[in-house]
């Protein structure tokens, strides 16, 4: 007799299939694709220059976990375990190695000059590569509207992946509750 087979695994989130017509990577659009940036529109003078070459993808709104079917809360943005941290104010001369509470201060507090206030958002995250706890500088989240909407801000992404001095997009992560 066979052993009996694991239980399937529930599907991922889905995200838009929504992808940029070839013709926004120029300054104008001038396709009929109806994509949401023209809406069909034949106009050469839809500007489509800020737009990202990649869709940032979206999660479902957070709901609490008395309700069902339950969403957990996660943030959209970059996670830094405590020694990537260490490690960035060790690259960048930030304070004595020696001194680990002082390097990692030093460090959070340099990435988070280098954006822009208002937007300096942070949450605690578990990083599914080391399976431990990180910080996450993050974009937006699925808490509320408003801020799923802020994870679709291009712009403080390219300021964040400068600031972090990466070329990676940001991830989903599992937060904690006080985001």
């Amino acid at each position: 007799m066979p052993p009996p087979s694991p239980p399937p695994v529930p599907p991922a989130p889905q995200f838009p299939a929504t992808r940029p017509c070839i013709s926004q990577m120029n300054t104008g659009c001038i396709c009929t694709c109806g994509c949401p940036s023209c809406n069909g529109s034949t106009s050469s003078t839809t500007d489509h220059a800020s737009a990202p070459e990649h869709d940032l993808p979206t999660v479902p709104l957070y709901t609490p976990t008395h309700l069902r079917p339950h969403v957990p809360l996660m943030v959209f943005g970059y996670a830094l375990t405590p020694d990537e941290i260490l490690a960035f104010g060790e690259r960048h001369g930030l304070g004595d190695s020696s001194d680990e509470y002082q390097l990692y201060d030093a460090a959070m507090d340099m990435i988070g000059e280098q954006l822009p206030r208002g937007k300096r958002r942070r949450a605690t995250v578990w990083d599914p590569k080391s399976m431990d706890l990180a910080t996450c500088f993050a974009v937006g989240g699925n808490l509320n509207s408003e801020r799923l909407e802020m994870a679709k801000d291009w712009e403080l992404v390219k300021q964040m992946q400068k600031a972090l001095e990466t070329d990676e997009l940001p991830q989903w992560y599992h937060a904690r509750p006080n985001f």
